[in-house]
């Protein structure tokens, strides 16, 4: 006889029903997934939480709380195990769980909870989750007005969903609003968590001094408090933002005490933006077998994580390795391919390609066909805008030029990278590079001659030689 116990079949329990069975398996699925949880084994967590969700089928009991419990619960493990794609289905799962239950806070907590733990934005590049935004607007909308932990969340999840959908000042106010409630309130899991997401929603190259404030403010008090998975999300955003602003050496000694936590807290998602992150500057600085070793790391990741972007962030490392190593005329074809179907605004960076493998007539074939794109202000813009100042360089295109100059020039001493990858050397090389189209040579050379003394600072002698090359062929 089949006996049950409220963690499952026991010997001295009483007799139960097919129904009481069910009840009884998914509990125990999710009692075995909190022990799970505490191993740090995200994959096998979510394994357990998907059997409880079946079992609840079978149970006519369990309630659609219990369903939204156990989803938000495997959304959880999805997070830390890298896998966006799923967490976010069980997100919308969620709310229409919540929406069924008839409680509006329930909906608005699922719905802020895609942004939490994200080192890049949740959706595809140029893409709008609308779904997520319109359940936080309701929720906002339907909530007290006085400051409070959600109001506090949805405020700040809102704006990092909106990354594609309003510039840059739209969602500067709605953080702005949340990191001053989260300090009224002052819960400091609370203020870790938005500084985090505030982070990634106001990235540009224009932020990155202010990202790095955030970011290591948010990694001081998370360690402060205890918070290792938020510690190493933290210096994860951290060692990216002083990349971007021309760091690297800041980078280097954040990302390898990040990258020692991911690996021992098993979280996917830091390792590969981690990961990312550090090899293009082995690549620049030609240490090809710790490259090597670094692009094998992030093809890896790549499989087992299911991020938005990170097919690109993939192949970008892969583009990174065949260039600083040689092989740049290999991956030529293959770049071209992935451009046809990438809403990035490759243009510029393919014409760049095209032009360094002394294919410079089939670059200026391209971009007549696939016309240089400048206005956009993202997370990628900066490699866009660098390519396009090289090619305008080989392509002899002063106009071209003059309008990625005025985009660039502020950025001297940052380093041109698409977010947390493909870094590329400093800026200060391709503001050269736009001099010389516009016929100053004089003035490339100064801007020359400060990035030869950067990429010595960085120890990226690749990145030098290239510049070397580049000046005999242009003579500047």
């Amino acid at each position: 006889m089949t006996t049950c116990s409220s963690f499952g079949p026991s010997a001295e329990s009483a007799p139960c029903s097919p129904e009481t069975s069910s009840a009884t398996a998914w509990r125990a699925a999710v009692a075995a997934a909190e022990v799970a949880r505490d191993l740090h084994a995200h994959e096998e967590t979510a394994a357990l939480l998907g059997s409880a969700l079946a079992a609840m089928g079978d149970d006519p009991s369990s309630t659609a709380h219990d369903r939204y419990d156990v989803l938000m619960a495997r959304a959880d493990a999805y997070r830390w195990s890298g896998r966006w794609v799923e967490l976010t289905a069980d997100i919308r799962s969620a709310i229409d769980a919540a929406r069924t239950v008839g409680d509006a806070e329930l909906v608005l907590r699922a719905a802020t909870s895609g942004a939490q733990g994200a080192l890049w934005q949740t959706t595809y590049h140029g893409e709008v989750d609308e779904t997520l935004v319109a359940a936080l607007r309701e929720g906002l909308a339907a909530l007290p007005t006085e400051p409070s932990a959600l109001r506090c969340r949805a405020t700040v999840a809102l704006a990092g969903e909106l990354y594609y959908a309003e510039p840059l000042a739209v969602r500067r106010a709605l953080v702005d609003e949340a990191l001053a409630m989260a300090d009224k309130l002052g819960d400091p899991a609370l203020r870790v968590e938005v500084m985090q997401i505030s982070a990634v929603a106001v990235w540009t190259s224009a932020t990155a001094h202010e990202r790095v404030h955030l970011a290591e403010e948010s990694a001081r008090i998370a360690a402060e408090i205890g918070r290792d998975r938020d510690t190493v999300l933290s210096l994860t955003l951290a060692a990216v933002a002083h990349a971007e602003a021309g760091r690297p050496d800041r980078m280097r000694e954040l990302a390898e005490e990040a990258m020692s936590e991911a690996q021992r807290l098993r979280l996917v998602y830091a390792e590969l933006v981690l990961s990312g992150l550090i090899m293009p500057w082995l690549a620049m600085g030609g240490r090809t077998q710790e490259c090597e070793q670094m692009l094998e790391r992030v093809q890896r990741l790549h499989q087992q994580a299911s991020i938005p972007q990170s097919e690109q962030a993939m192949m970008g490392a892969v583009f990174v390795y065949a260039v600083w190593n040689g092989s740049a005329p290999d991956v030529v074809e293959p770049l071209m391919a992935m451009a046809r179907n990438d809403p990035l605004p490759m243009a510029p960076i393919v014409g760049a390609l095209l032009c360094r493998v002394d294919r410079v007539d089939d670059a200026r074939e391209y971009v007549r066909t696939h016309p240089v794109d400048l206005d956009h202000d993202d997370w990628f813009s900066m490699l866009a805008w660098c390519n396009a100042a090289e090619l305008s360089m080989y392509l002899q295109d002063p106009v071209l030029a003059a309008d990625v100059l005025a985009l660039i020039a502020p950025f001297a001493g940052h380093s041109c990278s698409g977010g947390s990858g493909n870094a590329a050397g400093p800026v200060d090389t391709y503001i050269a590079f736009a001099h010389v189209a516009l016929g100053d040579t004089a003035a490339a050379s100064v801007h020359a001659d400060r990035a030869m003394a950067l990429c010595e600072q960085w120890e990226i002698p690749l990145a030098a030689q290239r510049l070397r090359d580049q000046r005999d062929q242009f003579g500047f």
